[in-house]
């Protein structure tokens, strides 16, 4: 995390099996609610950055990793934690999908047919 925020804004932050921007704004949006700061806990701050973590889903998903699964995840938290549990479910439903996606391309990887 601490290559991606050094990185100038101009430049496309760096993204590994583990870390993704998707899942740094995913983890803040969820993380600020626990902030001391009331103008970092206010949920237009934290809408802000679940938004901008919503606006990687489209590439992220198309060669998903660890890091996407994770990110889902937390958005489906964010959205249950805000009392949009049927949102809520369906990021982790689509975080299930995706894992099971990344699954099936590494037994096609690893034994040449999917599992």
């Amino acid at each position: 995390m601490y290559r991606a925020l050094r990185v100038p804004r101009s430049q496309t932050p760096p993204k590994t099996a583990h870390y993704s921007p998707m899942l740094h704004n995913a983890l803040v949006a969820l993380a600020s609610a626990f902030s001391d700061d009331p103008r970092i806990r206010d949920i237009k701050s934290r809408q802000y950055f679940a938004n901008a973590a919503k606006n990687f889903i489209e590439d992220e998903c198309q060669k998903p990793n660890i890091s996407v699964v994770h990110a889902l995840s937390i958005l489906g938290s964010y959205h249950s934690s805000q009392g949009d549990q049927t949102l809520g479910y369906i990021y982790f439903g689509e975080s299930r999908i995706q894992f099971v996606r990344i699954c099936d391309e590494r037994l096609t990887e690893y034994f040449g047919t999917k599992g």
